[in-house]
């Protein structure tokens, strides 16, 4: 019966090994980087996104990584809608408000309105983007 002990206990003895080196890599990465999987996240900036559907005005700012454009950028706070063509993406709908006869989308850069591919621009740190919903002039046709 004592050898079933010892053997139990070597088993269990290198179980709790085990879990120490783990617990000590994860508390080493924890304080070392910030995060529990130890690793690094660069971050280019911040920017700021004003999303105005003409009723009501919604302003978030974010961090983003190097890399992200104007479309991540967006997606990352409200529900886009949009169709891909060969020469980029047009932004068709943000939330529950999309591309119709009675107004579309536009976006602005820093509050230059642009006709840039909003999966194209690169954002830099600083940046206002502004989503502006803008009705569509009477008697005009879309």
């Amino acid at each position: 019966m004592s050898d079933l002990n010892y053997i139990i206990f070597k088993s269990d003895a290198k179980y709790l090994l085990i879990g120490i080196v783990i617990a000590l890599a994860l508390f080493i990465g924890w304080n070392q980087y910030g995060t529990m999987t130890g690793f690094i996240v660069q971050v280019a900036g911040r920017a700021d996104i004003i999303i105005d559907d003409g009723n009501v005005s919604n302003w978030y700012s974010i961090s983003f990584p190097p890399g992200r454009t104007a479309l991540d950028a967006l997606k990352d706070v409200a529900y886009v809608d949009y169709k891909i063509y060969e020469q980029g993406i047009e932004l068709t709908g943000i939330g529950n408000l999309t591309n119709s006869e009675a107004g579309r989308w536009a976006w602005a850069i820093n509050g230059e309105r642009t006709n840039e591919n909003i999966d194209a621009y690169l954002l830099r740190d600083g940046d206002s983007l502004q989503f502006i919903y803008t009705p569509a002039k009477q008697g005009s046709a879309q």
